[in-house]
């Protein structure tokens, strides 16, 4: 789920990484394009393991490496996009964490009844969350569409076995049945694991340190192994999405089946 806590002109592109660790760990990467005429905050739930603590969730600088997602597209033969979205004038991430509803409401951030419903963990769903300031003024001018600098997370899975992308989108604490996606998710699975072969996630042409330098991404990326790529586009229904491998390690044919792709609005 990626929550605006107002009202949106547009929200998207968005382009989202995840990447099982050590240690039930999830890397998770989240960069969107946003057109707003206000100040708001974008929310990332995420689904914790039990017990998780704020100390035990990461927020990780990709200063260093505002270009991720291009990096990564280069993997997949992507050509590198000419700037046409500015990066937000915040410059920095203004991002905080939060573990529970309760302490999310501590930072200025309530949510509706409609959203809580829908959290992958209910009061206990942990939470980073990210600030943005009142945009300029453009007298006559429709607003301008801004790219967020990439936000990394890393955090402990309720779920080791799945992979968690945060696609459900909810707008002024409302989330419709349906939405319209223009979403690209990328996945990086162990080596020789794969999502189902009758799923349409794509495998990158070349390792992913083609493209991108694992030391300025802070090592979310393993450089000498493949990506995975998922292009969520038009309508589709408004849940979140989770990739499970069933099997890490490829064995016997290639035409085995290794895996599930689901998606579902909870754990």
């Amino acid at each position: 789920m990626c929550i605006f806590t107002r009202s949106v002109r547009r929200a998207g592109p968005t382009r989202l990484f995840a990447r099982a660790l050590e240690d039930r760990r999830q890397a998770l990467v989240v960069q969107v394009d946003v057109e707003r005429t206000e100040g708001l905050a974008v929310v990332v739930p995420l689904p914790v393991s039990l017990g998780c603590r704020l100390d035990d969730i990461e927020l990780v600088d990709l200063s260093r490496c505002t270009g991720f997602f291009a990096d990564v597209g280069v993997a997949f033969g992507d050509e590198a996009p000419a700037r046409a979205v500015g990066p937000d004038r915040l410059g920095r991430l203004d991002a905080q964490l939060a573990v529970g509803v309760d302490a999310l409401e501590a930072l200025g951030v309530p949510l509706g009844e409609d959203v809580r419903q829908r959290l992958p963990l209910g009061d206990h769903t942990a939470f980073a969350v990210l600030r943005m300031g009142q945009p300029g003024r453009r007298l006559l001018l429709p607003p301008r569409r801004r790219r967020l600098p990439p936000l990394g997370i890393v955090f402990p899975r309720l779920d080791p076995t799945c992979l968690y992308f945060p696609t459900v989108i909810a707008v002024d604490d409302t989330i419709e049945e349906t939405t319209l996606y223009e979403h690209a998710l990328y996945a990086q699975l162990e080596d020789g694991g794969r999502p189902p072969l009758d799923t349409p996630w794509q495998r990158s042409d070349a390792p992913l340190g083609e493209g991108v330098d694992a030391a300025r991404a802070n090592d979310l990326v393993a450089p000498s192994l493949p990506g995975w790529r998922l292009l969520l586009q038009g309508e589709h229904p408004n849940e979140d999405t989770w990739l499970a491998p069933t099997v890490f390690t490829m064995v016997g044919t290639e035409e085995e089946d290794s895996g599930q792709w689901m998606r579902r609005g909870s754990v």
